[in-house]
């Protein structure tokens, strides 16, 4: 996530594409995607290429083709909750329609929601993996659960609640501040992440969203006032200064 973020910031602070970076930018893709494949068939087959393929049950064509078989991880993990979302849609069919579990596992941080409803008693929650494609994939989406929980009527929620956060955040933070750029990158990590699972819940990520708000906030109304340092190194004399 941390990556993402910086990726981020970086993108939305250039003014221009040059070919260059684009190119570096999509080779440092493959080399990632490429070593995500090799280290979790290290970590999980003892470094079989094929004992992946065979459980998630890859096409004879893909298996025979050229295609190194490292990218196949990604590609599970990028298309599985989809999958998963989809499997559920066809198979929950007894939603128990628990408003008070859906409130605080779906639009609640997660140190909240174990509060409310404790995680031993959401049992749309535990009982999740029951609509997965596949035991050993578990992420489904940020409309995974909420479709498990409520049918559609969840994920339409979910929706609209997250669209209201975005256009919120956006419009009552003010751009001239030092921090917009940090939040609105947050902003964008979480939309990222929401394809694997529910960001808004996590409150790992969630909740930075309220650190570029807090320290604009104490810049403009807490003001600092630190003196001016010399510091000489051989050949050079540098004077730091704090800017209000």
């Amino acid at each position: 996530m941390t990556m993402t973020a910086c990726l981020l910031i970086y993108l939305l602070s250039i003014r221009k594409v040059i070919v260059k970076t684009l190119l570096l930018l999509v080779t440092s893709a493959a080399l990632f995607f490429f070593g995500f494949g090799y280290l979790g068939n290290q970590r999980s087959f003892n470094g079989d290429p094929v004992a992946f393929l065979s459980l998630t049950e890859a096409s004879p064509s893909f298996v025979d083709s050229n295609i190194p078989k490292e990218y196949y991880w990604f590609y599970i993990y990028a298309s599985s909750p989809f999958a998963n979302f989809q499997n559920s849609t066809l198979t929950s069919k007894n939603h128990r329609y628990d408003i008070l579990s859906f409130i605080s596992w779906e639009l609640l941080p997660d140190f909240l929601s174990k509060r409310i409803v404790p995680i031993e008693e959401d049992y749309d929650g535990k009982n999740r993996l029951d609509y997965s494609i596949n035991p050993i994939l578990t992420v489904g989406s940020i409309y995974f659960e909420p479709f498990i929980r409520l049918g559609w009527l969840g994920p339409i929620i979910v929706f609209c609640f997250y669209c209201m956060l975005l256009f919120l955040y956006a419009y009552f933070f003010d751009i001239r501040s030092d921090y917009f750029l940090t939040g609105i990158s947050i902003l964008c990590v979480i939309s990222i992440f929401n394809i694997f699972e529910n960001m808004i819940n996590f409150s790992g990520l969630s909740l930075q969203l309220l650190y570029p708000i807090l320290f604009t906030f104490i810049k403009k109304n807490f003001r600092l006032f630190i003196p001016s340092v010399n510091i000489i190194v051989p050949s050079t004399k540098f004077r730091i200064l704090w800017r209000k």
